[in-house]
């Protein structure tokens, strides 16, 4: 065999290494984006979950802060409808909860029971104006008196607790509830 057929075919030797090394590359990247493609497709569920988890963060946070502003609200009213306008202590708290004659929206509420058994869709500021922002929320209000022991008291019985629960709740969401004491002072 001469040097020139022996240089042919070494070189073709090499060609055919260059092509299946090239040919074998191919075939690693294609098992590579296979391997990512499966990896994606199985954290997609995960990706997924902490969205719904993040919006379901925001619905609570926003529920919070709705019943932390009508509580604010409620706290800004006298204790009793027979309370004087200065803190005082009521020696003949009135047994009815809930709004008195001509209390037909809560701009005209003057004291905590008048609060009882309101329910906001959707939930309006002080002023009684819809907060069209917050629609898909509902905020209720439950007002009853209790004893030390944080028992409820039947009416038409009284005491000197007024226990007061504020709930906002959607429908995608069963709702917070904030629940404060308020005392006759």
């Amino acid at each position: 065999m001469s040097f020139r057929e022996r240089s042919d075919r070494r070189e073709r030797s090499d060609h055919r290494e260059r092509s299946d090394r090239r040919g074998f590359l191919l075939v690693e990247v294609a098992v590579a984006y296979l391997i990512l493609t499966v990896a994606l497709i199985a954290l997609l569920p995960v990706f997924v979950l902490a969205i719904k988890a993040g919006k379901s963060t925001e619905q609570l946070q926003t529920a919070t802060y709705l019943s932390q502003e009508l509580m604010e609200e409620i706290r800004m009213r006298k204790w009793d409808q027979n309370s004087t306008s200065s803190p005082s202590h009521v020696t003949a708290p009135s047994t009815t909860l809930g709004p008195d004659a001509g209390e037909t929206d809560k701009t005209k509420f003057n004291d905590i029971g008048d609060f009882s058994g309101l329910t906001e869709n959707p939930p309006k500021d002080p002023l009684n104006n819809p907060l069209t922002a917050f629609s898909a929320y509902t905020r209720t209000v439950t007002v009853n008196y209790v004893d030390s022991n944080m028992v409820v008291v039947s009416t038409p019985s009284t005491s000197d607790y007024k226990q007061v629960k504020v709930c906002t709740s959607t429908s995608r969401m069963s709702g917070i509830c904030l629940t404060t004491l308020f005392t006759n002072r």
